[in-house]
């Protein structure tokens, strides 16, 4: 699909591919849940601290990737 996107020179679309694991709501938690780092080696986020590490095994999950359509009433 992103192939075809791209070739189809319709503008305004965009892909960007990012490792990361998001947070919503995390006021005043934030040392509590901990932080992550990129580790070239394993090619993966690990946990660093707080809950991130403790539970890195669990969080850390399988490759792959979320697909998001949205269709505006305006198009």
């Amino acid at each position: 699909m992103k192939a075809q996107l791209e070739e189809s020179g319709l503008k305004g679309l965009g892909f960007t591919q990012v490792r990361t694991r998001e947070y919503p709501n995390t006021v005043g938690t934030s040392k509590l849940i901990g932080n992550t780092y990129y580790d070239d080696e394993d090619d993966k986020l690990k946990g660093a601290m707080g809950i991130e590490q403790l539970y890195d095994n669990e969080l850390s999950g399988t490759n792959g990737y979320e697909k998001y359509q949205r269709r505006s009433r305006w198009l």
